[in-house]
């Protein structure tokens, strides 16, 4: 019996080496496309997919042949696009069959749902999973500066959570936890602020290249703002 090649998170010399080819992906979203693209997958579910760009960069830097994203908000889920699909649905109510997915991915989902909700997300998230399938987590980490001056934290009440209540809750879900690491760092704490700020207002992000180029250097090296858990079903 082989045992399962050990998940890493990229070095800080690998994910400098991939920003220049990663479009509009950087720090914590390009973390999270590397850390899922470094495994292969064949049959990915993205909860909280969005736009579908972990989807897109799957499609274009993996061999995956099922892309599946699912999110509550229909407004932006990408069209079909080859082996792209997207459904509207609930976090906590997956619209998708049981064990049909080697990885499902819940990047910056959990601090959104309703309070007290989110092991029921994670326990249909592992039941989406293979056994042997992956969970890719990322979430806002309780560093006070950044819990702070988080304007979503004010405005909607996101949360922001210590890394052993995470691992808690996977493991809560029956997942064993692989990989459990913190990055990110002042980019954040002063780029989302603004980021919120300008959107609302309409205007464009200024100096957006140089808070790229800054937010890629603090996601390749541990931090204190985002939270990376990767767990595996027994």
């Amino acid at each position: 019996m082989t045992s399962d090649p050990p998940i890493e998170l990229p070095s800080g010399e690998e994910f400098l080496a991939s920003a220049p080819t990663s479009g509009d992906l950087d720090g914590r979203t390009l973390l999270a496309a590397l850390l899922v693209a470094s495994t292969q997958p064949t049959a990915v579910l993205d909860v909280g997919c969005k736009s579908g760009w972990l989807l897109a960069y799957l499609a274009r830097e993996t061999g995956a042949s099922t892309l599946v994203g699912v999110d509550r908000d229909a407004t932006y889920l990408p069209g079909l696009n080859g082996r792209v699909q997207a459904v509207a649905g609930d976090a906590r109510r997956l619209p998708v069959a049981a064990g049909r997915f080697d990885a499902v991915t819940m990047f910056d989902v959990i601090e959104h749902l309703p309070k007290g909700t989110e092991s029921e997300a994670l326990a249909g998230a592992a039941s989406a999973l293979c056994p042997g399938g992956l969970l890719f987590l990322s979430t806002p980490a309780d560093w006070l500066p950044g819990t702070l001056l988080d304007p979503a934290r004010w405005l909607i009440g996101h949360r922001h959570y210590p890394r052993g209540q995470v691992l808690d809750l996977v493991r809560a879900a029956g997942l064993d936890p692989v990989l459990a690491q913190t990055r990110g760092r002042w980019s954040d704490v002063v780029g989302l602020p603004l980021l919120y700020a300008t959107t609302r207002l309409g205007l464009p992000m200024p100096a957006k290249s140089w808070f790229h180029r800054w937010a890629n250097r603090e996601y390749g090296q541990a931090g204190r703002y985002t939270h990376f858990v990767v767990a595996r079903k027994p």
